[in-house]
């Protein structure tokens, strides 16, 4: 599928399982309960590594060792939007701050 099917795909589902980067993003983003299984190595996807940890939401990784049965549907994404939101806003200002060089440095 292309992009917006792709995105479209996870901002309608119930449950997304993956170990997509992009695919884990949005669902975080959508709020969509999630989980990442290790099938390229957990340690080795520092992106995957990053994200996770930074939203406060390791504990939808699945290996080898995870017992299954206490999995649960049920994800908590309060903490998770409190820093996507302010992630968003400090890249706003980034950007504008430095939009606004360039065109003083044109001016």
């Amino acid at each position: 599928v292309g992009p917006q099917d792709f995105i479209g795909l996870i901002y309608g589902c119930s449950l997304f399982l993956s170990n997509s980067f992009h695919g884990t993003a949005f669902s975080a983003y959508f709020n969509k309960p999630f989980y990442v299984f290790d099938l390229i190595g957990f340690k080795s996807n520092s992106r995957m590594n990053s994200l996770l940890r930074t939203l406060f939401l390791e504990n939808r990784f699945v290996n080898q060792t995870t017992n299954i049965e206490k999995l649960h549907l049920e994800c908590d994404f309060t903490q998770a939007n409190e820093i996507i939101e302010k992630e968003i806003l400090s890249s706003k200002t980034f950007l504008t701050e430095t939009l606004k060089r360039s065109l003083n440095e044109i001016a």
